[in-house]
């Protein structure tokens, strides 16, 4: 992969020539960088999500504001 990029996992569906990758990256610069180099060989669909730790904090910072 690259700096600040780690593939996690990868899941395959042979028969829909689709499948998924699980990325973890420390910035997004660095993913961006990193899925330039597989653009020409597939549509990428970019989907960011957060682990229960992370989506906890920005639950509180928003319930925190007002916002949530």
């Amino acid at each position: 992969t690259g700096p600040g990029v780690s593939i996690v996992d990868l899941w395959h569906d042979t028969g829909g020539r689709s499948g998924v990758a699980i990325i973890e990256v420390s910035d997004l610069s660095a993913l961006s960088s990193y899925l330039r180099q597989c653009h020409p060989h597939m549509g990428i669909d970019i989907m960011p999500v957060l682990d229960d730790e992370e989506a906890a904090v920005v639950a509180r910072a928003l319930t925190d504001s007002g916002q949530g």
